[in-house]
């Protein structure tokens, strides 16, 4: 028993600190391959919802594009990197596919804070939230509602498409005159 028991120790323990130690290192090494914390955008019912990961300088562009089975998909990107919650899936790091873009009736951007630059390029309505930070939002045609407020005057601007838009800022926020509806406060 006594050769037994300093034969089990001898294997056991480092047995038991090497079962201890080897998750820790796979899970440094895979941390050190996977992106940071990402924006997420997901889809229900026809409206795509995309919020941006706190801290970052996102840099959202929302396109439709053609896949292999020649339909037109809304494709939603964040150079920042992004997740693809429920209603879309994950193309690359930074591009999720939302579906058809057809059947898509609206989509919704909050940016948060940080420097954030947004491209709506579909002729979709979409309201877009620019958050806090210095940030620069473009939409295309839709029914457009930007929402620049952030208590800072001078440090955002806004460019609409076709549609009637609305955007809403602070005094000495840029607001270009294609978008039909424009406030500061």
């Amino acid at each position: 028993m006594k050769i037994t028991s300093g034969i089990l120790k001898r294997v056991a323990v480092p047995a038991a600190v090497m079962g201890m130690a080897l998750p820790l290192v796979l899970a440094g090494s895979a941390a050190a391959q996977q992106p940071g914390p990402a924006s997420t955008v997901t889809r229900a019912f026809g409206q795509v919802q995309y919020s941006a990961y706190s801290g970052e300088d996102n840099k959202l562009t929302v396109t439709a594009e053609t896949d292999v089975n020649n339909n037109t998909v809304l494709v939603v990107t964040d150079l920042e990197g992004i997740d693809a919650g429920p209603g879309c899936q994950q193309a690359s790091p930074t591009a999720a596919v939302c579906g058809l873009a057809s059947s898509v009736t609206r989509i919704s951007a909050q940016l948060g804070d940080g420097t954030d630059t947004a491209y709506i390029a579909v002729n979709i309505a979409s309201s877009v939230d620019a958050g806090t930070g210095a940030d620069t939002v473009e939409t295309s045609g839709g029914n457009d509602t930007i929402t620049l407020r952030d208590g800072v005057g001078g440090n955002d601007s806004a460019s609409c498409g076709g549609g009637t838009d609305t955007a809403s800022g602070n005094i000495g926020d840029r607001i270009s005159t294609n978008c039909e509806r424009r406030a500061t406060y």
